[in-house]
């Protein structure tokens, strides 16, 4: 019993001791709230304007496919993909041996054709001076006449025949009709072609033209002259300046209408097949009022609802604001409702924060010369 009591006595003892340590030291202070730095950008009044982007193709405005106005085997080829060419330059040859020897047939079918007009010719000039005179028939005089203008037709047909052979003989020499790049070259050396066959494709270096598809929501506000912006992915930073040649009035296989913009100036930097961006700045319609944001500020919910962190100048804290989002733009992600101008948007850290949580506002630009420096 006094061996129990002892240890009851202990243990007492023991918690006695041990009970001051539980108690809350009075000069502990609690931790100071986390301050997170945040890169904002201050919303700018909604747009003027509204901005249409769309993806297009930049094309040559003249494409020629050229081709022999003859049949027969190519026996040069000159012309090469890539190639740049002057008006007049050739590009491809047939083998001319047919025709030439064509050619030469019916010039030598003139002469005998020749021989036989000028002595019909003759004979016809006697036999009128012998009527004339009383010493031929009209009858003699009749069948000379018709035998000097048979000669007559079969020397005028022979020449067209010849010339006709001659022009032959030179359009087996295929040349550029205009200054431009090749293309294309389909075919090869000793490959036989029929009259029509394309031999190549010339670009015009000329012109330049963009082809888009245009929604049919928008196409009813585009109309030929319609000034556009254009860029495109090769040439980043150089902004062009295009206007509206072609209106499509029906659809293409992508149910969107086609587009087609002429740039204003042209520049040996872009080539056919870059793939650009064109940009429409047209008057809003009603309820196009929007503001701007980099799409990085917009974040979602489980519920499908989309929200920004807005900044309190105030008190330096972020508010989680509801939002209607409308179309991506190359300036931005529309805005519908739920911001207004001067507002203060985080762009960076906006999956890390709570409602009401205090941070430090880095502006973007003081942010972006940081990370050039």
């Amino acid at each position: 019993m006094r061996a129990y009591a002892k240890t009851a006595l202990w243990g007492l003892a023991l918690l006695l001791a041990a009970a001051p340590a539980c108690k809350p030291r009075s000069h502990e202070k609690p931790l100071p709230p986390v301050v997170r730095p945040v890169v904002v950008v201050r919303l700018k009044p909604p747009a003027t304007r509204r901005e249409l982007s769309y993806s297009g193709v930049a094309r040559a405005a003249v494409e020629t496919r050229l081709s022999f106005r003859v049949g027969g085997t190519i026996d040069s080829l000159p012309a090469k993909v890539g190639m740049k060419v002057k008006a007049g330059e050739v590009i491809a040859r047939l083998d001319p041996t047919d025709y030439r020897l064509k050619v030469r047939q019916l010039m030598a079918e003139l002469a005998r054709v020749q021989a036989g007009l000028k002595a019909a010719k003759s004979d016809y000039r006697r036999v009128r001076e012998l009527y004339e005179v009383g010493s031929s028939s009209a009858g003699d005089l009749d069948r000379a006449r018709a035998a000097y203008e048979s000669k007559l037709a079969a020397y005028e047909a022979t020449q067209r025949h010849l010339e006709l052979a001659r022009r032959q003989l030179e359009y087996c020499v295929l040349r550029a009709p205009m200054a431009g790049s090749i293309a294309a070259v389909p075919v090869e050396v000793h490959q036989s072609v029929a009259p029509g066959t394309p031999v190549a494709v010339l670009s015009s270096d000329q012109q330049l033209e963009v082809e888009i598809g245009v929604p049919e929501g928008v196409i009813g506000r585009l109309k030929v002259g319609e000034m556009a912006q254009v860029t495109f992915d090769a040439l980043p930073g150089t902004k062009f300046q295009a206007v509206v040649s072609e209106v499509g009035v029906e659809t293409g296989r992508f149910t969107a209408y086609p587009v087609k913009l002429r740039l204003l100036k042209q520049d040996p930097r872009v080539r056919p097949g870059m793939v650009g961006e064109v940009s429409f700045f047209l008057p809003p319609r009603p309820g196009d009022r929007f503001i701007l944001v980099p799409p990085v500020a917009v974040a979602g919910s489980a519920g499908g609802e989309r929200f920004v962190w807005v900044v309190d100048p105030k008190t330096d804290t972020v508010h989680k604001r509801q939002v209607t989002t409308g179309d991506f733009t190359s300036r931005g992600l529309q805005v519908k409702s739920g911001l207004k101008p001067g507002e203060l948007v985080v762009i960076r850290g906006v999956h890390r924060l709570r409602e009401g949580q205090k941070v430090r506002v880095i502006p973007r630009e003081q942010w972006l010369k940081g990370r050039r420096a």
